[in-house]
């Protein structure tokens, strides 16, 4: 029970990375699907946006894969688990639909997060992230729900 006030401030920590993500998704819009010439083109506030988008993709789905995951097993009072165990437990329960997705999602940010503005494949990244932040976001409101039925 000692873990679960910070269960409360992951989701805090969460969400706010998840307005950012959306802030940044809608900025952003207009110039979606990205290319090379749009990219090496970007204003100054747009390459803010893209930078947002970038980073605040990590941070979500870094916060709940480190943080929130271990706290929803520690509040099902199950045991602490390897990483990929604790994927495994989580589909298994109904927390997390795929693991082979969220390791897809793991595989982008480390894409994105590895590459630089006048890196010609980035736009490809980029291009890949957008529809998994839409589904990072989705994922997150759909968890967020679950999450605090087990911890009250």
């Amino acid at each position: 029970m000692k873990k679960q006030p910070f269960l409360k401030d992951y989701i805090k920590i969460a969400d706010i990375y998840a307005d950012r993500l959306t802030i940044a998704l809608t900025k952003l819009q207009p110039l979606i699907p990205f290319s090379v010439q749009q990219l090496q083109q970007q204003t100054p506030e747009q390459l803010s946006y893209t930078d947002m988008l970038t980073t605040r993709f990590g941070k979500l789905q870094a916060v709940i894969g480190a943080k929130v995951f271990p706290l929803v097993l520690d509040c099902l009072k199950e045991d602490a688990l390897a990483f990929i165990d604790t994927l495994n437990r989580l589909e298994k329960l109904g927390y997390l639909e795929s693991v082979a997705w969220w390791l897809e999602l793991r595989e982008i940010r480390n894409a994105v997060t590895h590459d630089y503005p006048d890196d010609v494949l980035i736009y490809e990244h980029l291009n890949a992230l957008i529809p998994k932040a839409h589904e990072l976001l989705s994922f997150w409101e759909r968890l967020k729900k679950k999450v605090k039925l087990v911890s009250e």
